[in-house]
């Protein structure tokens, strides 16, 4: 063997991932579970393989399971190598499988004999899991929520902010769901929540130490995934920066993302609600759609279920700060929450609050 082969733990891998080609030596039905971003699926083992090789390890031993495993795989060694040079085309090559373990190190030698470099994930997949979640846990990455009414342009807002320069973890983005009854139209599925989970480390892992996360305002659930429980209890308490918009400019936000949906697609949305929004309101929102008034159906949904929702659920915080965000100044808008945020994660001083001030004529 020409070649060396290097264990690479997490934290070093997150900080370098562009100078590696990532390679999956889980069986496909793991990795559809969930996965490191932008990995590759070479499996070792397939699914049904994997079930026997376990079975054999349970009943026999394993040995048994070891000889089994070699049985099954022997056959297609020569096309895994051809995959693997391949992959190496485009760059050096690091391997991971669930836990750094066999499945990884036989593809690594595999790797090695071909005389490639080759790197390998140090504790595999469930190192890389484990690392990712204690990211968002560290006390000195503060948290900053973005509130705001349905249809204040929230989401628009955190990336109106990564342009500025801040951290922002936009988990309807990752959810590919908006939120809402109607979040789940126009969007891709939804990821699995290992997969949903796996992206928000990634995404966190690109973050300056130190600097405050940004989050907008969510329920615990996303659609079908949740925002992992960790997380949830750092968003719970963090300080809030509300977005104040006139329903105008709500209303045509709306109408924007959601008014060009077909009639029975926002139909089975006002359904999903109709226990807490009530079977009258629900009726009226129903018939206004029937008759093409989409603003008239929104409206209701607002006024008697959404602002609702909102309001209760901002009344459990203890640190808020609004900021007008009706104006057409969208940089302006964006260095008002900025400093929004200053005040509330720093001690309160004169000094910041005149700015917030000064910058209340901008929006």
């Amino acid at each position: 063997m020409t070649s060396t082969q290097h264990l690479i733990p997490p934290e070093t891998f997150l900080q370098k991932t562009e100078e590696w080609v990532v390679l999956d030596a889980r069986s496909p039905g793991e990795f559809a579970k969930g996965h490191i971003p932008h990995a590759i699926n070479v499996p070792l083992l397939r699914d049904e393989e994997r079930a026997a090789v376990g079975t054999t390890y349970k009943k026999q031993s394993r040995q048994e399971a070891v000889l089994l495993g070699w049985e099954l795989v022997g056959p297609r060694m020569r096309e895994i190598a051809e995959t693997l040079l391949k992959h190496a085309e485009n760059g050096p090559l690091l391997i991971y499988c669930a836990r750094g373990g066999m499945r990884s190190g036989i593809l690594a030698n595999m790797v090695q004999y071909l005389g490639l470099p080759i790197s390998r994930l140090e504790g595999g997949y469930k190192a890389f899991r484990s690392y990712i979640r204690s990211l968002w846990e560290q006390p000195h990455q503060p948290v900053v929520i973005l509130g705001g009414m349905t249809g204040t342009g929230k989401t628009e807002f955190l990336h109106h902010l990564a342009e500025a320069g801040e951290s922002m973890l936009d988990l309807e983005g990752l959810a590919n769901h908006r939120g809402s009854a109607f979040g789940a139209y126009g969007q891709p599925p939804q990821p699995t929540q290992q997969m949903f989970e796996n992206l928000i480390g990634w995404t966190w892992s690109t973050f300056p130490p130190g600097q405050p996360v940004w989050i907008e305002s969510e329920s615990i659930r996303i659609g079908k995934v949740r925002v992992p429980d960790s997380l949830w209890e750092r968003m719970r308490p963090a300080p809030v920066v509300e977005l104040v918009v006139s329903m105008k400019k709500r209303m045509e936000r709306l109408l924007r993302d959601y008014g060009d949906f077909e009639f029975s697609l926002l139909a089975e949305a006002v359904e999903k609600i109709r226990k807490r929004l009530g079977n009258s309101y629900a009726d009226q929102s129903l018939a206004a759609l029937e008759q093409g008034e989409i603003s008239a159906c929104f409206a209701i949904l607002l006024e008697h279920y959404y602002d609702h929702c909102y309001k209760k659920s901002l009344s459990r915080r203890d640190t808020v700060l609004s900021v007008p965000a009706d104006g057409a100044d969208i940089s302006g808008i964006v260095e008002h929450i900025k400093a929004a945020g200053r005040q509330l994660l720093a001690t309160p001083s004169e000094e910041l609050s005149a700015e917030i001030e000064s910058m209340d004529a901008v929006a």
